[in-house]
């Protein structure tokens, strides 16, 4: 299974855009403080803050759209490798076209961009 740290570097060496430490640990705060159970999640890019999100929130859904394919593939894949899928849900789409509709956790608790 990879790490955090091992995500933090691959998007470093590959200039994919992730949360500063210091933002996502400050979003994880306030998700906990407000008992958070679900957020969207605009721009997946590699799946780093879902699962930053998902891992370190107890009972927290995060619905989360990507559009580019192959950061999109990297999210499932990452997804997948910590075991998230259950508290993960990855729309393979443009969030300004998505039917949104087809999301399952309304309503949100956080917006997340």
């Amino acid at each position: 299974m990879k790490s955090f740290y091992e995500l933090e570097e691959y998007a470093l060496v590959k200039d994919v855009p992730i949360m500063q430490k210091e933002g996502i640990e400050y979003l994880i705060d306030e998700l906990n403080k407000r008992n958070a159970e679900s957020v969207l999640e605009i721009g997946s890019a590699i799946g780093y803050s879902s699962l930053m999100m998902a891992t370190h929130v107890k009972g927290l859904h995060v619905d989360t759209i990507e559009r580019d394919d192959i950061r999109y593939q990297e999210a499932v894949v990452n997804i997948h490798d910590f075991n998230q899928e259950d508290n993960i849900t990855i729309y393979h789409e443009d969030a300004l076209e998505f039917d949104d509709t087809l999301l399952k956790h309304v309503p949100y608790d956080c917006l997340f961009y």
